[in-house]
């Protein structure tokens, strides 16, 4: 289950979190598979950052449940 968050994760905080930002901030109208650009304009950078801090918590979770308990 980690191994499937730790995915959706990075997904989320790559493709999905900073790409579109970088895209956003640099003026680009690329409108690809990204969700964060089918956005309004004014929404768009609140979403990117949604969908990255969505994709760091993923991973801290999925880095939390791989750890197993001190017995």
């Amino acid at each position: 289950m980690s191994g499937f968050l730790q995915v959706v994760g990075i997904i989320l905080l790559i493709p999905q979190g900073l790409v579109p930002l970088g895209y956003r901030l640099a003026g680009h109208e690329i409108q690809g598979w990204q969700l964060a650009r089918f956005a309004p304009a004014d929404l768009q950078i609140p979403a990117s950052c949604a969908l990255a801090l969505a994709g760091v918590a993923l991973i801290l979770i999925a880095a939390s449940a791989g750890k197993k308990p001190a017995s």
